[in-house]
């Protein structure tokens, strides 16, 4: 089951269904305390209590942000940024590690060839 913290960030409710929750809550068997069925850490809790319009507000700003964040569009999926070496030092590093790779190779054949392994 959702919290109340999570259905209201993600608009599926509304701060005047609050009351509804804690109903639940009294109404239920939870193990847990008030403020984790809620899904509010100790700050929002405390908040709730002593300054309802405030904690309405920093939900409210709280919305705001996390819709702004999850926010795409259907003609722009979310892409992760990638890094891209320039292509002259891809290539450099290439060449460079391809002699070394095939001296190695030569030098472990010949080795072998010394020992009567073929």
């Amino acid at each position: 089951m959702e919290t109340f913290v999570e259905q209201f960030l993600a608009g599926k409710t509304e701060l005047d269904t609050l009351d509804d929750f804690v109903d639940a809550w009294h109404s239920g068997n939870s193990p847990l305390p008030l403020s984790s069925f809620l899904g509010m850490n100790n700050e929002e809790y405390q908040q709730w209590i002593i300054d309802p319009a405030g904690f309405a507000a920093c939900m409210n700003r709280r919305r705001e942000t996390y819709s702004n964040q999850n926010q795409t569009h259907d003609h722009e999926p979310a892409r992760r940024p990638q890094k891209k070496r320039p292509p002259l030092l891809e290539d450099a590093a290439r060449r460079k590690s391809e002699p070394l790779r095939y001296r190695s190779q030569c030098h472990d054949s010949r080795r072998d060839a010394m020992a009567g392994y073929h």
